[in-house]
């Protein structure tokens, strides 16, 4: 998945951070949602595999491109492959608007990603 494990000492995400190419947080979001160590990065956390929070790439940035491509060559040098599934590829997120998502375990301060609704999200007809 394109969603980048967001864990300090994780070098995929330290350079994301670096060359600044996580999709930005929504100055009308409370940072605090996010748990402390992630917080300052100005970035958009999420929750889908792996089961920690995540960054999600901004892949409408060109500095994105080069990024991935760099860090898919590096994995390939690392680990050949013949090809790559990319699943999940928009930033798709588990329990978004909800109180208390399934990943919540108890054991932590549990967040979701709160986002606003609109009637063109879900259409009260079908095509």
């Amino acid at each position: 998945d394109p969603a980048i494990e967001a864990v300090k000492g994780y070098s995929v995400y330290e350079s994301g951070l670096e060359h600044d190419v996580f999709i930005k947080r929504s100055p009308l979001w409370e940072e605090d949602i996010f748990p402390e160590e992630l917080r300052g990065n100005n970035v958009t956390y999420g929750k889908v595999w792996p089961h920690t929070e995540v960054a999600f790439p901004n892949f409408l940035n060109g500095i994105t491109k080069d990024w991935w491509i760099t860090n898919i060559v590096y994995h390939h040098k690392t680990l050949p492959f013949d090809g790559l599934w990319i699943d999940m590829n928009e930033p798709s997120n588990f329990g978004t608007n909800e109180d208390k998502p399934f990943y919540c375990d108890g054991k932590s301060k549990c967040w979701s990603l709160k986002c606003p609704t609109s009637p063109y999200d879900d259409p009260p007809y079908n095509p």
